[in-house]
């Protein structure tokens, strides 16, 4: 793949940030990098680097390297055997990193734990370089970026850290790790019934809601909190086969904006009902 570079902007800056993408190794195992922020000069003993997310192929895992405002060397791995997760098997996995109070980093992978650190002095602070996807700058002007060998979708920056519960809600959305189910009752051909997976998710405040109908229902389309309740209908009508969009606002039915947390929306068609649960984060 090529790599985006993304402009310098003050949430890079946060002591508190969650990185998350979609990954996909082509070819032999080899090193490359996902996420680089700071430090376009590469001389190793530069020690300047904000966030350094990279594929290790002895580990068969993803690699990740901070320095700290002493100019220390801070790293954070994990065996991709004992965690049971090849990242160089040729399937999308999602890789989320965080860094909380400028001092606790945390890896997971397809939503599972996979490493976790606290440094006792606080990782250096960004005073204004860019951030890179998919690439390490390799020279001052950035002009020979060595690039990952692979494949990225899906990338979400967030400037706070998120719980293992809202990572977990990132890989179930799938993405393109669709290839990854293995419950055939789940892949449905686009003419069947289905209520999708929403996007983003999670998100704030907008989402958007697709379901496909096979046949001609009275349809409805609820959202219900985690006790059950209803708290905004969002469908009620008959609709003919195909396939369709509803956005949701975050309101209840009263206009109300709903508070942060786990919802779940409740497609019902004819005898077909399907559930699906999102995480609203503000």
């Amino acid at each position: 793949m090529g790599y985006i570079l993304i402009p310098y902007q003050d949430f890079l800056n946060s002591p508190n940030y969650t990185l998350s993408a979609w990954v996909q190794w082509l070819g032999d195992p080899n090193w490359g990098y996902v996420f680089w922020m700071q430090g376009e000069v590469w001389p190793e003993e530069d020690q300047s680097r904000h966030i350094d997310v990279w594929w290790n192929p002895n580990n068969k895992c993803i690699d990740n390297i901070l320095h700290t405002e002493e100019g220390s060397e801070w790293r954070i791995n994990y065996m991709g055997d004992d965690l049971g997760i090849d990242v160089f098997d040729g399937d999308w996995h999602l890789v989320s990193v965080s860094l909380e109070n400028n001092a606790i980093y945390t890896v997971y992978i397809d939503g599972e734990l996979a490493a976790k650190d606290t440094s006792e002095i606080p990782v250096i602070e960004n005073d204004g370089d860019d951030l890179w996807l998919g690439a390490r700058p390799n020279d001052a002007g950035g002009e020979n970026p060595i690039k990952m060998v692979g494949l990225m979708d899906r990338v979400m920056i967030w400037d706070m850290v998120l719980s293992q519960a809202h990572i977990e809600a990132v890989f179930e959305n799938r993405g393109p790790g669709i290839t990854r189910v293995t419950d055939k009752s789940m892949v449905r051909p686009i003419e069947k019934f289905a209520l999708c997976a929403n996007y983003p998710n999670p998100f704030n405040p907008f989402t958007h809601i697709r379901y496909r109908l096979d046949d001609t229902h009275l349809t409805t389309l609820t959202i219900f909190n985690s006790l059950g309740q209803t708290i905004r209908t969002l469908v009620q009508t008959v609709q003919g086969p195909g396939e369709y969009e509803v956005q949701w606002d975050g309101r209840n039915d009263w206009g109300i904006m709903v508070p942060s947390g786990m919802y779940f929306y409740k497609l019902t068609a004819g005898q077909h009902v399907e559930v699906q649960k999102m995480m609203l984060l503000k």
